[in-house]
C-alpha cells in the first residue's frame, strides 16, 4: 500500500497522523540519542530489532 493510501485510511481513524519519519538502518547500526515526539508508533518492515527507551528494553512481542 502506498503512503497516500495509508494517509487516507488513517485520516478516518480515531487518531490523527501528524508526522511521518522514515529511517533505514544497516545491520548492527544503533540509533543513539534520538528524541521521539510525544507519542510514537514504530513499524518494522524487514529484519529484526531490539528497542530500548531510556536504556530500558521494550517488552518482546514475538
Amino acid at each position: 500500500m502506498k503512503l497516500d493510501d495509508h494517509l487516507l485510511l488513517w485520516n478516518q481513524a480515531s487518531v490523527k497522523v501528524m508526522d511521518i519519519r522514515h529511517r533505514s538502518m544497516e545491520s548492527g547500526e544503533e540509533l543513539l540519542a534520538y528524541r521521539l515526539p510525544a507519542n510514537a508508533f514504530l513499524y518494522a518492515i524487514r529484519g529484526s530489532a531490539q528497542v530500548r527507551l531510556d536504556g530500558v528494553p521494550a517488552p518482546s512481542l514475538g
